[in-house]
């Protein structure tokens, strides 16, 4: 029996109201609910039924009493659902604590009274202890940083280390030696990751983070995500509780609805000041992990300034992303490749009216006719060059070519008319 709720046998005819069912040679074995939708199996139904779990086993096995041939009449139909475990009491607290190696009869009480004491969680009534926001955010910022930290491994070794010493199977000093090692090996890695906490923090008591506004959705939750406007840039996903960096010094908005292939996020348009600044599209997830190799290191890459920390924002905008399909990537938009650097020229798609190529690592721009109504990159290549042909539609009324046509393809490099009529300058 499969589902995700606490149904019982007889739920099997769910929907099915008010009919009569006729077992014809047929054992019914196994059911799976998804939502209000009922499938049900024709396997040879167990003879030993066992319960292993109270959450999706019912109790009584009532299919031990149907023959061939019975007849089954349903008028009342019941839907229940699994429902989230109550918080944990002080009582079972302790239980998991000692089951775990974590403190002494004298100490565990003193444990539970500090993350009560510093706020991390209450004691609300049945003396059940409810995690606070801020404990809540500091569990999280630990597992963004190093998991172990939340597990209680570590502390379960040095207790157990410290009665192998009360029992002398154990050198006191050899313990102390291990245990300063492993946890300057824990600070250390801690502190180089101090910001993933930093941001955490912010995000969820900073008024900044009830000051942003809605922009896009999460790929994780389907939620919506806060756009904070103020210094540095980023996007916050309150159902997710994580935090995206964005490129700084320009304004962001959303970009078409449109969904990345890779992680489901919604694309952002970031644009820069000025007639001829970049703008380009970004995944705010891809833009802070890349999911390809070596993307990182070609724009906006985690660098280390002269304090040793860590960047923001580990930068794969879509004209970088080798995605095949995507049409925001710079597989599909890329046309030639810069004359200025090793990267690529990509179509600026959203230049229009004053169309323009962007190169991907430098500031180098390449404007495209003015008089264009549509410019598109196409899936053929110049034989000569290998550049990406460009489709232009030209306006009617400032079409270059014979006869007043308007559409035609060609490469910039190698096409006569392309070529005469594109220039290239330095943007930012």
């Amino acid at each position: 029996m499969h589902g995700g709720c606490t149904s019982t046998y007889a739920s099997i005819l769910l929907a099915l109201s008010v009919m009569i069912v006729y077992i014809q040679g047929l054992q019914l074995s196994s059911l799976q609910v998804e939502r209000f939708s009922v499938v049900l199996a024709t396997e040879s139904l167990p003879k030993d039924l066992h319960l292993l779990c109270h959450g999706w086993l019912w109790v009584r096995t009532i299919f031990q009493h149907l023959k061939k041939g019975t007849q089954l009449i349903f008028i009342r139909l019941t839907y229940t659902s699994t429902t989230a475990p109550d918080y944990l009491s002080e009582s079972e607290l302790i239980s998991l604590m000692e089951k775990n190696g974590i403190g002494t009869d004298a100490s565990i009480p003193v444990h539970i009274n500090n993350i009560s004491e510093r706020n991390y969680v209450q004691v609300n009534s049945g003396r059940r202890l409810v995690p606070t926001a801020l404990g809540t955010t500091l569990i999280r910022g630990y597992q963004c940083i190093d998991a172990d930290l939340c597990l209680p491994d570590i502390r379960s070794f040095i207790e157990q280390q410290i009665t192998l010493i009360a029992k002398g199977k154990a050198d006191h000093l050899q313990v102390i030696q291990h245990s300063l090692q492993q946890f300057m090996r824990k600070y250390s890695y801690f502190v180089k990751k101090i910001e993933n906490m930093d941001t955490l923090f912010e995000a969820q008591f900073s008024p900044l983070a009830d000051s942003g506004r809605l922009l896009s959705k999460c790929g994780k939750c389907g939620r919506y995500m806060k756009y904070i406007s103020t210094q540095p840039m980023r996007m916050y996903c309150v159902t997710c509780e994580e935090v995206y960096y964005l490129p700084q010094n320009g304004s962001i908005k959303l970009y078409k609805e449109i969904i990345c292939p890779l992680d489901g996020f919604e694309l952002l348009l970031f644009s820069m000041v000025g007639p001829d600044a970049k703008s380009f599209p970004l995944c705010p997830c891809c833009y802070n992990s890349p999911p390809f190799e070596g993307i990182d290191k070609l724009f906006g890459a985690l660098k280390l300034d002269d304090t040793g920390k860590v960047g923001k924002g580990a930068g794969m905008p879509c004209f970088l992303c080798p995605h095949p399909t995507c049409k925001q990537s710079m597989i599909t938009q890329g046309v030639c490749a810069c004359p200025e650097c090793s990267g690529t020229l990509i179509l600026d798609p959203v230049s229009a009216p004053k169309w323009r190529l962007l190169c991907n690592t430098c500031n180098c721009v390449v404007l495209l006719p003015h008089a264009a109504h549509r410019i598109t990159t196409t899936d053929k290549k110049c034989p000569t060059c290998e550049s990406t042909i460009i489709e232009v539609d030209f306006n009617k009324k400032a079409t270059p070519l014979e006869d007043g046509a308007t559409l035609h393809g060609g490469c910039i490099l190698c096409d006569e008319l392309l070529h005469s009529l594109v220039e290239m300058k330095h943007g930012k």
